[in-house]
């Protein structure tokens, strides 16, 4: 296990710097200008800014480890589908302790499903510290997903958050991932 770990982080280092200039760039280009809303996580201690158009809620989860959440989803676009960002307060469900060792995580699961890694590595999009994953499906249906998650640490040990844009592979979705990954670098922590 730990050679894979090692393995893992190797391709890390390798990927980490040229990944994302190929990946979040092409979506930090296009400026989308909208208006909006802020949203505030379930329990008010992070938040996003929406377009108004998009709608918003609060999740209800058995799981103990999500300590706060909200899901925000855009109408539907001319394809028939709709995009997904939502923003997770998360206790680490794999027991980690650092961002880098919940990144490795993420990492391993993206090769487990057999998903296609587009980019992954540190990113200084947030104002905070985090890594992110571009990845997308392949499983031959017309509702192929292209997806993006931010990991952040929060400011309890083995906490984290987890932001996710999340949009179907039509033909508008470099526009909705640029619009989606605006909405997220808008994440701001609500400092008590």
């Amino acid at each position: 296990m730990y050679v894979k770990y090692l393995y893992v982080a190797l391709l890390f280092l390798l990927f980490s710097c040229s990944q994302e200039s190929t990946s979040l760039d092409v979506f930090k280009k296009h400026k989308i200008s909208y208006e909006g809303k802020k949203v505030l996580s379930s329990d008010q201690s992070f938040s996003l800014f929406i377009p108004t158009s998009w709608s918003s809620k609060h999740e209800s989860y058995k799981l103990k480890n999500i300590k706060a959440n909200v899901k925000t989803y855009s109408p539907t676009n001319a394809d028939g589908f709709i995009s997904i960002v939502s923003a997770e307060k998360v206790i680490s469900f794999h027991g980690s302790k650092s961002l880098l060792e919940d990144f490795n995580v993420f990492l391993d699961l993206i090769d487990q499903n057999e998903w296609t890694l587009v980019g992954s590595g540190k990113t200084n999009l947030l104002n905070y510290p985090a890594y992110f994953l571009h990845y997308k499906t392949d499983v031959g249906t017309p509702s192929e997903t292209e997806s993006i998650v931010f990991i952040l640490e929060s400011e309890e040990d083995g906490v984290f958050y987890y932001l996710n844009a999340s949009g179907s592979q039509s033909g508008s979705l470099e526009k909705e991932l640029a619009t989606m990954v605006q909405i997220i670098s808008s994440f701001n922590v609500i400092k008590k």
